[in-house]
């Protein structure tokens, strides 16, 4: 039988240093008003833009590390990105607790966070990338985007 250690190794220390350029992104979620006696539908964004499957947020650089600002208006958004690991430098001006300081791809921003970003796999034009709200109704209401790593 195996034993456990006595201790785990401690995560590399981050280095927001290490970027190469620092990113903001705004999340919102919100109703449209009611359309010639429908329901009220909703409808999200990321810096004010719904998604659209035509258009790239963001392109960035493979083998690069970005800081990303996340902002989360209204409520608390979890905050998903494809094809990238992250470590979380800050949530709402302080240190992340130390279940939350390893590499991650999902983070609970419930004002704001910051994000050290790591691009290791290539994303195209034809086959982006997307980073988005991982509440399911939030993300088919347009609060995705969509970024290039080349």
């Amino acid at each position: 039988m195996k034993t456990l250690p006595a201790r785990l190794v401690e995560p590399a220390v981050t280095d927001p240093q290490t970027s190469v350029r620092r990113r903001q992104l705004r999340l919102a979620i919100g109703l449209c008003g009611p359309v010639a006696g429908e329901m009220s539908v909703m409808s999200g964004s990321i810096n004010g833009q719904p998604h659209d499957l035509n258009r790239i947020d963001i392109e960035t650089e493979l083998g690069t590390q970005e800081v990303w600002e996340i902002t989360s208006i209204g409520m608390a958004h979890s905050f998903h990105v494809h094809g990238a690991s992250f470590r979380i430098l800050s949530l709402s001006g302080k240190s992340p607790p130390a279940h939350l300081v390893g590499w991650k791809d999902v983070a609970l921003v419930e004002d704001s966070a910051e994000l050290l970003v790591a691009f290791n796999k290539p994303a195209t034009r034809e086959h982006p990338f997307m980073y988005h709200c991982h509440i399911l109704e939030h993300e088919d209401a347009g609060m995705m985007g969509q970024y290039t790593c080349a």
